[in-house]
């Protein structure tokens, strides 16, 4: 009988782990910047994480992101900001002179508390380049309409853009 209870327990750790839930952050797939250029990135969130403290994180897995700036602490952090609109459900990140080393996977994050719940997140990939095209990625889900302004004299017009 304890033969099988390793192979299932193992199971239930990856499940907890890897596997993703079902999300309440929203934000954009993807972002593409021109070098030394601004955005701000929104992270819809919901009614539940209104008092939480929200964080900005940076690394190609969320286990093993690093915080760049959170609600709880300096607003600001370098060239990296943080801004809670609790009324709204959203809270912003603005990041200044971007630069191509800034390419890389960012999550807008909550902090949920605890050690055996995860926090909730979403993730965005940023490319900083030197070209001129800007572009957000749709995907299906949950649909917002939002504005990024690129202090570099470019903006994203908000249309219908589509978050995951």
């Amino acid at each position: 009988m304890e033969t099988h209870i390793a192979p299932v327990l193992f199971l239930f750790l990856i499940f907890l782990i890897v596997l993703p839930g079902i999300h309440s952050i929203k934000t954009f797939d993807h972002l593409s910047v021109q070098s030394g250029g601004s955005a701000t990135i929104p992270c819809h969130y919901e009614e539940k994480y209104k008092n939480h403290i929200k964080y900005w994180c940076k690394g190609l897995l969320f286990a093993i992101c690093s915080t760049v700036v959170r609600s709880d602490s300096s607003e600001s952090e370098g060239d990296v900001s943080i801004a809670d609109d609790p009324d709204q459900l959203v809270f912003s990140v603005t990041m200044r002179n971007l630069q191509r080393w800034d390419t890389n996977r960012y999550w807008c994050a909550v902090e949920i508390g605890g050690i055996t719940v995860k926090d909730d997140h979403a993730s965005i990939f940023l490319t900083v380049h030197t070209g001129e095209k800007f572009t957000t990625t749709q995907q299906t889900g949950l649909t917002f309409s939002s504005t990024l302004v690129m202090q570099s004299s470019t903006t994203i017009k908000g249309n219908s853009n589509t978050l995951r």
